[in-house]
């Protein structure tokens, strides 16, 4: 085999290899956001939102953000573990691979799935702008 059909086979491999820690992470991504959105789950009505303090938002904010991050974690471990099956051959080392970090599919798919994480910094920017005179809102929305 020439160097051009090896180097093309290693492509393709890159390639599988990049859409299958792709879609793991989406998928993994969207479990741990269900899975934080039912353990922090509470029923709130929009009527009692304003009466919340900020150190309450602040504190919704971090717990969240906390469990974000540790789910980021453990998914990233769980998938540098996922065996590839080519691994090896012609020279292809997975672990070369700079996707493995998956920052940004694993952030879109945990926040895209965690709208009261949104809400509540909605509602801590808002409680800001009242008490502070600050208009944060005009420029996110």
């Amino acid at each position: 085999m020439n160097v051009l059909q090896k180097n093309i086979i290693i492509r393709l491999f890159k390639i599988i290899d990049i859409s299958m820690i792709g879609i793991l992470y989406l998928l993994l991504g969207i479990i741990s956001a269900l899975f934080i959105n039912n353990l922090l789950y509470q029923k709130e009505f929009e009527d009692k939102n304003e009466r919340r303090s900020s150190i309450f938002y602040v504190l919704k904010i971090l717990i969240r953000t906390s469990f974000i991050m540790i789910s980021a974690y453990l998914i990233r471990n769980i998938i540098m573990k996922v065996p590839v099956f080519f691994d090896g051959i012609y020279g292809y080392k997975h672990t070369r691979i700079k996707e493995l970090s998956g920052g940004v599919i694993i952030a879109f798919s945990i926040i895209s799935f965690q709208p009261q994480y949104k809400k509540d910094i909605e509602a801590l920017i808002k409680k800001f702008d009242s008490k502070y005179g600050f208009k944060f809102l005009k420029y996110i929305e």
